[in-house]
């Protein structure tokens, strides 16, 4: 391939090796971008130490040692049962010790990452970039691919995402009226009683269990819909930029009182990693 024809974009001229950090549980993933800096660093003027951190436990124990790195790459899910990449992203901003932030994750086919995706661009200021785990160049050969992420890497640690900006659409918008994701947290009671939700699939039953008002709580449901219904629309408008996939919330039959109570139990289930992640609990304890 002619020299020009696809070696075009950022680049460096940097001796001293940028320090990357990947956040992920599969460590093969680390090794994977290793490979990609062995292959295209040298040529893009770019060389890497690359860490892993599998964990946020990991991750807090390397900021406690003193360890700081120009470029973090967080993956949302961290593991079954464990603090999702949101709390790694907290973690990383207390003290700035990841540099340039980005979230490197799989999508496609998985929209329970949803509310994490919205939440870590609008929550921690970083966070600069959203890259798909999976380099995808048609009929590109692997020394393409390579190149694709390094430069990639080094338009993060420069503090601006790649082209195609696939995060555009989560960061805050202009205009509050847009804001579909911050509405759906507006009142205090809203976090708990989506937690709660994702327990029962209905009022009468979530209220027993919180001890709390079966008619506060319909109320609550079936005003919530009306700002929860704009929210997945506006995702599943900007799903093709974000590679974010929305699914349509499909109820059983039963009796339409009880539909709002089905719907909003069945998003909370899906997004999971995002509501039972410590970090977001503490996102909104504050």
């Amino acid at each position: 391939t002619p020299e020009n024809t696809h070696r075009n974009g950022p680049r460096m001229n940097n001796p001293t090796p940028l320090r990357v950090l990947v956040v992920d549980d599969i460590n093969t993933v680390w090794d994977v971008i290793i490979g990609y800096f062995r292959e295209a660093g040298e040529h893009l003027g770019v060389m890497a130490e690359v860490r892993g951190a599998p964990s946020v436990e990991e991750l807090e124990a390397l900021i406690d040692e003193g360890e700081r790195f120009d470029v973090t790459l967080v993956d949302f899910g961290l593991g079954a049962g464990r603090p999702s990449g949101l709390s790694a992203l907290e973690a990383l901003n207390r003290d700035g010790a990841g540099g340039h932030v980005a979230i490197h994750a799989d999508m496609e086919n998985n929209d329970s990452r949803l509310l994490l995706a919205y939440a870590a661009f609008r929550w921690f200021p970083k966070t600069v970039a959203l890259i798909p785990k999976t380099v995808s160049v048609e009929g590109a050969t692997y020394e393409e691919r390579a190149e694709k992420f390094v430069r990639s890497i080094i338009a993060i640690h420069e503090g601006h995402a790649p082209e195609p900006d696939r995060a555009a659409s989560l960061r805050k918008p202009f205009h509050d009226f847009d804001d579909h994701f911050g509405k759906l947290f507006t009142k205090s009671e809203d976090f708990p009683n989506f937690k709660l939700m994702q327990r029962f699939n209905s009022f009468p039953e979530a209220a027993k269990a919180g001890n709390w008002s079966e008619g506060k709580l319909r109320n609550w449901g079936t005003e919530v819909l009306t700002r929860l219904d704009p929210f997945l629309r506006q995702a599943s408008e900007n799903s093709t930029a974000t590679e974010l996939p929305v699914k349509p919330i499909i109820v059983v039959e039963g009796s339409k009182t009880n539909r709002p109570a089905q719907v909003i139990s069945r998003f909370a289930r899906s997004q999971s990693l995002f509501f039972d992640d410590p970090a977001v609990e503490r996102h909104f304890n504050a």
